[in-house]
């Protein structure tokens, strides 16, 4: 928002206000520490057929395979293995504007002396907010996450002069 005419005429203001929020939600699609073990040890309740865990195989992960011929007895294991995380992560910014000004406070022989000063205020905020699977750090090649918030707020003042060149 700008202004020319405040006082007598010779004075000037503008004006803002502006407001934005980003919410990012992040699927991280990885693999159990815990749950790549247990698929390694054949002893492990989950090939157990009795057992009230059992993953719908007996045979235990067998990590000697290649890409290019898939190991038909891995699907269920790995399946078993895989997790998806997800975070939520969420961004604000506020600010607010305000200067007044005039190019003409007084008159000098060189011509007119300005004045201007206004401020700002100014607050940022950002959260991160992870799923159990990311805080418990059980994901490999993912790390432990941990809950962030933060804020931060700034308010700033500014006073200028405008003289002719002599």
């Amino acid at each position: 928002m700008k202004g020319d005419k405040l006082f007598d005429g010779n004075w000037g203001y503008d004006a803002g206000f502006r407001y934005s929020e980003v919410q990012n939600s992040a699927v991280f699609n990885g693999v159990s520490a815990a749950r790549f073990n247990r698929i390694l040890n054949a002893a492990d309740p989950i090939f157990d057929p009795t057992s009230s865990q059992f993953i719908g195989t007996t045979t235990p992960y067998n990590p000697f395979g290649d890409y290019r011929r898939p190991i038909a007895s891995n699907f269920l294991p790995v399946d078993f293995a895989q997790i998806a995380a997800k975070d939520l992560e969420i961004s604000k910014l506020t600010t607010l504007d305000l200067n007044i000004y005039t190019t003409s406070l007084f008159t000098l022989p060189a011509g007119g002396v300005g004045l201007a000063f206004g401020g700002q205020f100014r607050r940022e905020a950002f959260e991160q907010n992870p799923d159990e699977l990311k805080l418990e750090g059980d994901l490999i090649g993912g790390g432990k996450a941990f809950i962030t918030q933060c804020r931060q707020e700034n308010l700033c003042f500014l006073c200028g002069g405008i003289h002719p060149h002599c």
